[in-house]
């Protein structure tokens, strides 16, 4: 991808194209499910951080505000309702197609749950597509290093939300997943050791300084 077609490019077409990437989809239903964080915002976070740079403070906010309401009242109640639905089938408890009587209910069952399945998908876009209405001001030009110095920046916000600002060190599974994240979002190779390592231990930081020469030289050359 050029880097025109990179920095143009909107972050529901963004989204699609890094969760396609080897490991992503693990990485985030890992963060999703093992350490409660909403996915779209890590991803906006990366997107924000690749054409936009920093966050502003009152992006996060509204960032925030928005998400949790949204995923409390729509996109939580559909996840635990196909969840609860595919329990249903593996557990041998949905309608048994096997039996004539059921096999209808049992397409039904089936049916609807690729249906919330599909609905879920659509509010997350909605998602996405607010998140990124909130962003103002032009496309940046940045190196390699300060989109990830940014993406790093970035996620703070979102981190600090989440957990306890008690909690030291963060566990390093937290880290790895999101260093992949960050990586893979940013077209760089998730299997580079010393640029691994180097997000890693900024994301153990607590800290919301500004992201300048201390962290860009923190980094090897990407």
């Amino acid at each position: 991808m050029d880097l025109h077609t990179a920095m143009s490019e909107g972050f529901w077409d963004f989204s699609n194209r890094v969760y396609r990437k080897r490991d992503v989809s693990l990485c985030c239903l890992s963060l999703q499910d093992l350490y409660g964080l909403d996915v779209n915002l890590l991803l906006f976070a990366c997107w924000h951080a690749r054409s936009h740079g920093l966050f502003e403070p009152a992006l996060v906010e509204k960032a925030l505000t928005f998400s949790s309401t949204w995923a409390d009242h729509v996109v939580k109640p559909l996840r635990g309702a196909r969840r609860w639905m595919k329990t249903q089938m593996e557990n041998g408890k949905a309608p048994h197609e096997e039996v004539q009587t059921e096999k209808i209910l049992a397409e039904d069952f089936h049916r609807l749950r690729e249906q919330i399945k599909a609905l879920e998908l659509q509010c997350e876009k909605f998602q996405e597509h607010t998140l990124e209405s909130l962003v103002s001001g032009r496309e940046l030009l940045l190196s390699v290093e300060m989109q990830i110095a940014s993406a790093v920046y970035n996620l703070h916000y979102f981190l600090l939300s989440t957990f306890n600002s008690q909690q030291r060190p963060r566990p390093l599974p937290l880290r790895d997943f999101l260093a992949t994240l960050i990586l893979s979002a940013l077209d760089q190779d998730p299997d580079d050791n010393l640029l691994h390592q180097a997000i890693s231990r900024e994301l153990n930081a607590q800290s919301l300084g500004r992201p300048g020469v201390r962290i860009c030289e923190s980094l090897p050359s990407a």
